[in-house]
């Protein structure tokens, strides 16, 4: 944390429990779910899962 920001890294890889066919069928499975409740409140996020859908519709 800084005094003007904050820095997420994201470890990347699949969520234990996920499956590869789970990730490409875009379900929601959030690495920390009360984590993103907070940015569901904060409204910094407007729907949860609703990205990896838009990232592949772009990306094939």
């Amino acid at each position: 944390m800084f005094n003007n920001r904050i820095v997420m890294t994201s470890y990347g890889g699949l969520i234990p429990g996920q499956s590869e066919e789970d990730f490409f069928s875009c379900s929601s499975m959030p690495r920390n779910r009360e984590l993103m409740r907070v940015f569901k409140d904060l409204g910094f996020v407007e729907q949860l899962g609703s990205g990896m859908s838009r990232i592949l519709k772009a990306y094939d």
